[in-house]
């Protein structure tokens, strides 16, 4: 399996990924797609030529005790059926 930063041409396989995924209409897949969706901020996962998943990373300052420390927010993972399977994701994520 191969991971790669989302481009701007992922995004119809990304929402696809989305639909099969979560539970959504698809006014609220075309409006997040159209207004809030950054491919850079997106992660995607190829078995072969089929997506897998994608997940978004949404980069965070926390302070803690005084300090900011750099995080980051983990969102939108959306895992085709086939693929989730534990072992399954935790090659996808390794």
């Amino acid at each position: 399996m191969e991971t790669r930063i989302a481009e701007a041409k992922d995004k119809k396989i990304i929402k696809e990924l989305w639909g099969n995924s979560f539970h959504y209409s698809n006014t609220f897949l075309d409006w997040y797609f159209e207004r809030a969706f950054v491919p850079e901020d997106t992660l995607i996962t190829f078995d072969g030529e089929q997506a897998a998943s994608s997940f978004t990373v949404i980069p965070q300052k926390l302070m803690i005790s005084g300090y900011e420390a750099s995080a980051a927010y983990i969102t939108g993972l959306a895992v085709l059926p086939e693929y989730r399977e534990e072992e399954t994701l935790r090659k996808q994520l390794a």
